[in-house]
């Protein structure tokens, strides 16, 4: 793709990002946990599962921040009705802390050590403690049916409350209740007896179970059974649910009970996606400030980027975009932005130093790389040498924005440095890929140590011959052949001219088929007056699989690097990973494990399984463990060898389906894992709706950039 498009397709996308809001949820998953002074943390991460003590961060005020501090809650269970009937479609959370109403204001406060009555001997329900719970003045992002029934521990009706009491709230509605004892018991066993909630330690945070100066716990809204004159409450200092008085008698518990607000939120106002970690870079761009020409970022290492610009640029806008959207960007310290971000960078003599720190969206994991802009003085320049020990071969015609490998044709072991001497007509990246912006004729320089050489270089009008371009490269293996001709697109055509542009790599012959001679990677062209077909092909060599005595072995490895060493270890059913995997994969009929390690995981790896005996092909799917949960992957199913595309070491299921997976003809497994986006808000939350339909507009304008034509393997 052209780089002025390139640059131009990430401005789109980011300004279409930083347009939209995409919090559309009360509470979200919460991905740190509160701590006492002893550092016992209050509830759980959440991992998948919706279980009592999951801690959420909400939204009360509907500003779009989730506060951990301030506005922490945990799930409890969910909404009780009546007869051990419970509204699965409304979560129970519970607030961190209880809450009073100071007489010098309307608003509530964080306030654990003072203590109220439930309310009045003779009234149905919490008359007193209700005119501490938080209001409409307080939680606007918040609603509750305020019409309750008023239950005892068995669950019999008491009697109907309202819980509204405009005159403590200036006119505002309440809109948080107790926590009834049913509600507990759905998260918590047995609560009554001494000590049952040290399991359930996230409804005693801030009482006297780590506080010696705070009360012992709150009112819950159950009566007691036969006892309409006391209620129930949780205690702290005990760790359980105890009987306490409604109003005030000689009861000795009457003064250690404070309000602790529970709100009612549907269950599609959760957002329950586990937070993703990554951090890592996807589009790196450098222009100058001044015209639309563009330098290429080397990557060095996993953390640093080195650029190398003319003297005569004076400041450069840097790019970045990340490979998931809530991941944060920001450069040199300067304001953060979601998923891309571009700065303008004045530049300084010599050599610069900028930092792009990308946080995940956990907001807990970063990573911080460093980009060096190099400024090459021209005077470093090498006289110009026709002594060289090599030749700079010629270069063809090359249309107006196209862009072209001149690294390919030097065949030389030395390293090279390049440059144009008219970038206005095109540029060349410090790896050899010259890109043309328009039509004129230039010199290509091309450099050795103390040896330089010039190439003429000429830029023609774009061909109107249809294009066909796979943006993936497809794998062969050595001395392996394929059929490029017979591939339906091109049949219509005839007079085709095939060419590879290394024969010594990839012969083809004049019907189109490839033969892989070597381990390297090439460019095919198929091309008459009316079509121009490229296809870039990677040659692999086989490594066989490891003989693990005793251990059958399903994996091997193709890379570029033949010494390097893969292990593929089957795991057996009592693993841990083995179990998981039959909890995890959904219609499971049978799978197996296959724990994959791999010495120098710095090459190319494609890994490839043997499909297992006994196993349909039709029904075969591939996961890998990723962060305690298996994720199904993109494979190819080529003669019973499955090949995977996104290689690393780890834990892989071999999985047989009970279903098929309707493989096409040409052998792709094609996989979409949907699991993770469950629940979306809807309703009055436009933005929502509209991020979908942006990401999917985006999505459609790079495919088509990229000139469709998906690859696959034949």
């Amino acid at each position: 793709m052209n780089k002025k498009i390139k640059y131009l397709t990430f401005l789109m996308i980011a300004i279409f990002i930083g347009s939209l809001n995409v919090e559309a949820y009360v509470c979200k998953v919460s991905t740190s946990l509160h701590e006492n002074s002893s550092g016992n943390s209050y509830g759980k991460i959440y991992n998948g599962n919706l279980i009592p003590g999951v801690a959420f961060d909400c939204d009360l005020n509907d500003n779009g921040v989730y506060e951990s501090d301030t506005e922490r809650f945990y799930y409890v269970s969910r909404k009780y009705i009546n007869e051990n009937n419970f509204d699965n479609n409304t979560a129970v959370l519970i607030h961190y802390s209880n809450v009073s109403r100071p007489s010098t204001g309307l608003n509530v406060v964080a306030n654990n050590t003072s203590s109220t009555v439930y309310g009045i001997t003779g009234e149905v329900g919490p008359y007193k403690a209700m005119s501490y719970l938080p209001s409409t003045n307080d939680w606007k992002n918040i609603q509750l049916e305020r019409t309750r029934v008023i239950r005892n521990e068995d669950g019999s009706a008491i009697g109907t409350f309202d819980y509204t009491d405009n005159a403590s709230t200036g006119g505002a509605y309440i809109v948080a209740r107790l926590l009834t004892i049913k509600e507990l018991e759905n998260a918590c066993s047995n609560p009554m007896d001494l000590g049952a909630l040290s399991g359930c330690n996230f409804l005693l945070e801030n009482t006297k179970y780590d506080n010696s100066s705070y009360l012992h716990g709150y009112h819950l809204e159950t009566l007691r059974n036969g006892h309409s004159e006391q209620n129930l409450a949780v205690n702290g200092s005990s760790k359980n649910v105890v009987y306490t008085s409604i109003g005030t008698d000689n009861n000795p518990y009457v003064n250690y009970f404070g309000v602790r607000p529970v709100i009612e939120v549907p269950i599609k106002d959760l957002d329950t996606r586990i937070l993703n970690t990554d951090t890592q870079i996807n589009q790196l761009t450098v222009k100058s400030s001044s015209n639309d020409e563009y330098f290429d970022a080397v990557k060095k290492n996993d953390s640093e980027y080195t650029v190398e610009v003319p003297t005569g640029v004076n400041s450069i806008e840097v790019s970045v975009s990340t490979l998931v959207p809530y991941s944060t960007i920001t450069i040199n310290g300067g304001q953060g932005s979601r998923y891309s971000k571009t700065e303008l960078v004045t530049l300084s003599e010599n050599l610069n130093s900028i930092t792009i720190e990308v946080t995940a969206e956990d907001g807990l994991t970063s990573n911080t790389y460093t980009l060096n802009i190099v400024r090459k003085n021209e005077s470093e320049n090498p006289t110009p040498s026709n002594n060289c020990a090599w030749t700079a071969p010629s270069i063809p015609e090359i249309e107006v924005d196209s862009t072209f490998d001149y690294k390919k044709l030097m065949n030389s072991t030395e390293t090279f440095s390049y440059r144009i001497k008219d970038t206005s007509i095109a540029t060349v990246s410090n790896k050899g890929i010259i890109s043309t912006k328009k039509e004129g004729k230039t010199k290509l320089v091309v450099t050795s140590g103390e040896c330089e050489q010039e190439v003429d270089l000429k830029v023609v009008k774009k061909s109107s011959k249809e294009k066909i371009m796979f943006s993936t490269d497809l794998p062969i293996y050595v001395n392996e052949t394929l059929d490029l001709g017979n591939k339906s697109e091109l049949k219509k055509y005839s007079n085709l001219k095939w060419v590879s542009d290394n024969s010594n790599i990839v012969e083809v012959d004049s019907k189109g088929v490839i033969k892989a001679k070597a381990v390297g990677a090439v460019t095919i062209t198929a091309e008459n007056d009316d079509i121009l077909y490229t296809v870039n092909v990677k040659v692999y060599s086989k490594v066989a699989p490891p003989d693990i005595p005793g251990t059958p072995t399903y994996g091997y490895l193709l890379t570029d690097d033949e010494n390097n060493e893969v292990s593929a270890n089957e795991l057996d059913d009592n693993s841990e990973e083995k179990k998981k995997a039959t909890t995890d994969i959904e219609d499971l009929n049978k799978v197996k494990t296959i724990e994959v390690t791999i010495k120098n995981d710095d090459a190319k790896n494609v890994i490839v399984f043997y499909l297992p005996e006994g196993y349909d092909k039709e029904k075969i799917a591939v996961y890998r463990l990723e962060n305690g949960k298996y994720v199904r992957l993109d494979a190819e199913l080529i003669n019973g060898e499955i090949r995977l595309k996104d290689s690393k070491e780890g834990v892989y299921a071999i999985a047989e389906l009970n279903t098929k997976t309707n493989i096409p003809e040409n052998g792709k497994i094609s996989y979409t894992n949907v699991k993770d986006i469950e629940n979306p808000k809807t309703g009055n939350k436009l933005p929502v709706v509209l991020a979908l339909v942006g990401y999917l507009t985006i999505v459609g304008i790079v495919i088509y950039l990229k000139k469709k034509n998906k690859l696959s393997r034949i």
